[in-house]
């Protein structure tokens, strides 16, 4: 008996006695062995199923799953073929699977020394396989969860096919009837000479009687029937001369005869056309070979293979052997055959083509902007483990793919080098000239053009940026004497002073700029002209009173003052902040005034006369605006009336009496207006032979301080103050102006609140040390504001967010803000809640107004490593934040749905 045992992929037949009789690459091939080594002995009858793809035995019955492709036994009369699932769910006959066995090394037969010795033979065969199983298991063990319950179900089946059969055989026992065509197994028999000694045929269980009616057989032939065992043996001496032949079998019991046909044949030699063969391994193309073979030779089958792996198959209908090299190396193949006198051997020398490697000849990769190139190149896929073998310097990173076929060309520095690469197959080294050019940066300028304003003995500068890539920045042109140019390389600025009217153009470059820039500097003249809007001004003092009158001069006129004391007839008051000339008369005179400024052309010179006249006639003195509180906030002063007329009185309307109640006492000259609700009005004054007077009211609402917004952001000077005791009163004016401001409270409204507001608890932030926290709460009897606010913020320099001191955190989570997904695609949306997350995560120790902070063009990464990555930056023209720093989110929730948009397209 025979079995077959699967090691590596490979199939061996293996005897009782454990030899390992062939090494085959193809289950069928193993099965066609088998069938020759049987046909032998006439013990069995056997076929190769092409519809099941698996061969059925008399003394081995096979089950088949459809399903998984694997097949299994059922033991019977002590033989056993072993045969595990396949992985890969395919046919084992398939060319995927024959190509899975292909790829790996094959145990040769002395490898199996090993099995013959530990399995020692004896007379149960069923216990001697046994032990070569539990051998073959240690090295195939089935770890793949899915291959086991294949095989669960594989011997489900065919335990069930067992007992399938086994009934079968019973019924067929005891139910089928002796005829003539059952009588005996087998219609006919062949036998080959020298190679088949002798033949058996069963006959019918239930016959006891058979013998031989007749026959024209040779004497070279002689017959022997075992009534026993139910046996025929036909045995062939020596050599017969070939023919058909026959015998009549007879059953006196039966009454029964049955003729059977014998053919003796004589083996032949198998005549391979060629038995040294040289073939040729091409990656690219298959290299197929044919060789012809006796086509008198039936059933030629590959008994073995050894060395390296060639791919072998047979056309039996043809005569045709097809090789196909797999491996460069020698194979030496043998083929047998029931029909041939012996086996032959055919050697198989594998040589590999050699090919040119495809790549190209130069390249050229440029460094821009510091940005490094990169290059990928594909090569033959014929071409085997290209590698380099030489790299003149480090200007250029070459990383080799071999799977992708491709090589990788990274740019590292300026410069040139030779890349030399060989490969196993190649049929010559290829050498690669690379040149690497740095094509450096833009200086960038951060002003191309700057203006400088001279004043009187004033020497006018300024300070711009330039590349921080760039190096060694230096003056390429001519520069004017008037000018002085300082070049600051470690802090990458530029500063420049004037002291000459004039346009002058700066020529910079620099060893790793792409081109020279040029700054244009243009220095004017700051000089004005004071341009007052009188230059004479007569006053008439009607009854000894005062007359006060404005007028205006160029805001431009820095420090406008007389140049001379001015007389005793008048009062001046100039204010800078208006641009303003306040001149009150007192009393009767004439004057010259002369003006002057820090950046005058000219000095100004204003003539003023001075009138003074007695009038009789009644005069309603000026009454100012008057501004009202809250509703029920009151108002109470005198209105005065010179030269009153008897019995005549002071008359007063309201142009919108919702707004005030208006009351006048005649005796005392008091008026009194109480506010009625918030808006405003005009009073307006009578009396006989007077003219008229107006004034105007306003309402306001009472101011609550604790809805402000108490960021203030940066403040000069604070950065040495600590303390309520620190603070001088000008400290609590700056403060107090920097509220009413931030909440959009104009100056000249605020300082009527100035008295009614208190400041306390001026401190230091722990760990912040530009940041300070203060209380303000309006007076207990203030009419003008209520309300506190606690813990008002300021800096006393501009938050820098790369200063790790100020503990910036720049670490948040996923933002969940955006309800629809559309706006992700929207990159002003998409910047507002990253940057109101980063400005959320800093509020306790760095509060930011999103006014002074924006998202670096360029810096967005996308999704990565579970982070988006983008840098925040402080925007120009604005001195509260400076600088930048990396900020890190993990992405976007919307509609409870994880999102991933591409903030590389929205930002870079």
């Amino acid at each position: 008996m025979y079995y077959i045992l699967i090691n590596d992929n490979s199939f061996y037949v293996v005897d009782n006695n454990h030899n390992v009789m062939g090494r085959f690459y193809l289950i069928s091939d193993a099965f066609s062995y088998i069938q020759f080594l049987y046909r032998s002995c006439d013990q069995c009858s056997c076929y190769w199923n092409t519809n099941v793809q698996v061969p059925i035995y008399e003394h081995f019955l096979f089950g088949f799953c459809q399903h998984c492709y694997c097949c299994q036994m059922i033991i019977k009369n002590n033989a056993k073929v072993w045969i595990p699932s396949f992985n890969n769910n395919t046919n084992p006959s398939s060319p995927k699977v024959k190509e899975d066995f292909d790829s790996k090394n094959y145990k040769k037969k002395s490898d199996f020394e090993n099995i013959k010795k530990e399995s020692k033979p004896n007379n149960n065969l069923k216990e001697n396989l046994d032990k070569l199983d539990n051998l073959t298991n240690k090295e195939k063990k089935i770890s793949n969860p899915k291959v086991k319950k294949n095989i669960l179900i594989s011997l489900a089946i065919l335990i069930s096919l067992f007992v399938i059969l086994a009934l079968s055989i019973f019924m067929w026992i005891n139910f089928t009837k002796v005829t003539q065509s059952n009588l005996i197994s087998n219609n006919s028999i062949f036998m080959i000479n020298d190679k088949d000694t002798e033949k058996r045929v069963k006959f019918n269980n239930k016959v006891s009687d058979l013998i031989v009616k007749d026959k024209n057989t040779p004497n070279s032939i002689d017959i022997k029937i075992e009534l026993e065992n139910k046996s025929i043996i036909f045995y062939l001496s020596s050599s017969s001369p070939i023919g058909n032949y026959y015998v009549n079998f007879y059953s006196n019991e039966f009454q029964l005869s049955k003729k059977l046909s014998i053919t003796i044949i004589d083996p032949e030699e198998i005549n391979l056309e060629q038995n040294k063969i040289e073939l040729l391994l091409d990656y690219q193309n298959s290299n197929n070979k044919v060789v012809k073979y006796n086509k008198n030779i039936k059933e030629l089958i590959v008994k073995d293979i050894s060395g390296n792996k060639i791919d072998v198959s047979i056309d039996q209908n043809n005569n045709n052997i097809y090789l196909k090299p797999i491996e460069v190396g020698r194979a030496i193949i043998t083929f047998d055959s029931l029909y041939a006198k012996k086996e032959e051997i055919m050697e198989v020398n594998i040589t590999e083509s050699k090919y040119e490697i495809d790549i190209p000849d130069s390249l050229e990769l440029k460094i821009d902007e510091g940005q490094k190139e990169i290059t990928i190149i594909e090569y033959s896929h014929a071409i085997r483990n290209l590698r380099v073998i030489s790299n003149d310097n480090d200007v250029v990173k070459v990383e080799v793919y071999q799977e992708e076929k491709t090589i990788k060309f990274s740019a590292l520095k300026k410069g040139s080098t030779n890349i030399v690469f060989e490969a196993d197959n190649s049929l010559k080294t290829k050498t690669v000239s690379i040149e690497v050019i740095d094509e450096g940066y833009e200086i960038n300028l951060s002003k191309k053009e700057i203006n400088l304003e001279l004043t009187n003995d004033v020497v006018s500068s300024e300070t711009i940026e330039y590349n921080k890539s760039i190096k060694g920045l230096s003056i390429h042109s001519e520069v004017d004497p008037s000018l002085k140019v300082v070049i600051n390389d470690e802090q990458k600025t530029i500063h420049i002073k004037a002291t000459k009217i004039g346009t002058y153009n700066v020529e910079f470059s620099a060893s790793n700029s792409k081109n020279n820039e040029t700054l244009v500097i243009k220095v004017f003249d700051n000089r004005v002209d004071i341009e007052l809007s009188e230059s004479t001004l007569e006053f008439n003092i009607v009854n000894g009173q005062t007359v006060e009158k404005t007028i205006n001069y160029n805001k431009k006129a820095k420090n406008l003052i007389l140049k001379e004391t001015a007389v005793d007839f008048i009062d001046i008051n100039i204010v800078e902040s208006k641009g303003e000339i306040k001149i009150t008369a007192l009393k009767k005179g004439e004057t010259e005034l002369i003006f002057k400024a820090d950046n005058q052309k000219n000095e100004a010179v204003l003539k003023v006369k001075v009138n003074e006249t007695t009038i009789l006639d009644p005069v309603i003195e000026k009454v100012e605006d008057k501004t009202l509180f809250g509703v029920g906030d009151t108002n109470e002063f005198l209105v005065n009336v010179q030269n009153k007329i008897e019995n005549e009185t002071l008359k007063f309307k309201t142009t919108n009496e919702e707004i005030v109640k208006v009351t006048f006492d005649q005796d005392s000259s008091k008026m009194k207006i109480i506010a009625l609700k918030q808006g405003n009005t005009s009073i307006l004054l009578s009396y006989k032979n007077a003219k008229d007077i107006k004034f105007d009211v306003f309402v306001k609402d009472i101011i609550d301080i604790s809805n402000f917004d108490k960021n203030l952001g940066f403040i000069e000077g604070f950065a040495d103050k600590g303390s309520d005791s620190e603070l001088n009163k000008e400290d609590l004016k700056v403060l107090i102006k920097g509220l009413f401001e931030k909440n959009n409270i104009k100056e000249e409204e605020y300082l009527v609140y100035m008295n009614d507001i208190q400041i306390s608890n001026f401190h230091k932030i722990q760990g912040q040390k530009i940041n300070r926290r203060f209380d303000i709460t309006a007076k207990s009897d203030s009419k003008l504001i209520k309300g506190s606010l606690k813990d008002a913020f300021l800096r006393t320099s501009p938050l820098d967010l790369s200063d790790k001191e100020n503990q910036i955190k720049s670490v948040g989570s996923i933002i969940s803000s955006i309800t629809d997904k559309k706006d992700l695609l929207d990159s002003n949306k998409v910047s507002k809640v990253i940057l109101e997350q980063f400005i959320s995560l800093n509020f306790d120790l760095n509060p930011i107004d999103i006014v002074n902070i924006e998202i670096e063009p360029g810096s967005a990464t996308n999704f990565k490593n579970g982070t988006y990555t983008l840098t925040i930056k402080a925007k120009d023209n604005q001195n509260s934040v400076k600088s930048k720093t990396v900020y890190q989110f993990t992405g976007f929730y919307v509609n409870g749905i994880s999102e991933y948009p591409d903030i590389e397209s929205l930002f870079n």
